[in-house]
């Protein structure tokens, strides 16, 4: 069973973790498709994969701390 803290982190890492990934799929195909740079979308998976891990250690920092 998860607490009332528990449950409140776990709602916003969900709601990071949506809006993040969507914007960075909206920016790989923006960039694929309107400018046709699919060589440097490439790397921006693997990218946003990193800074993702960095960003949920912030938010873990932050929301954990109670």
């Amino acid at each position: 069973m998860l607490t009332p803290a528990q449950k409140k982190a776990k709602r916003i890492r969900s709601g990071l973790s949506g809006a993040y990934w969507c914007i960075v799929a909206a920016t790989y195909l923006l960039l694929g498709l309107a400018f046709n740079l699919w060589h440097l979308a490439g790397v921006i998976f693997p990218v946003a994969g990193v800074i993702y891990a960095a960003a949920l250690g912030i938010v873990k920092i932050f929301v954990d701390k109670d």
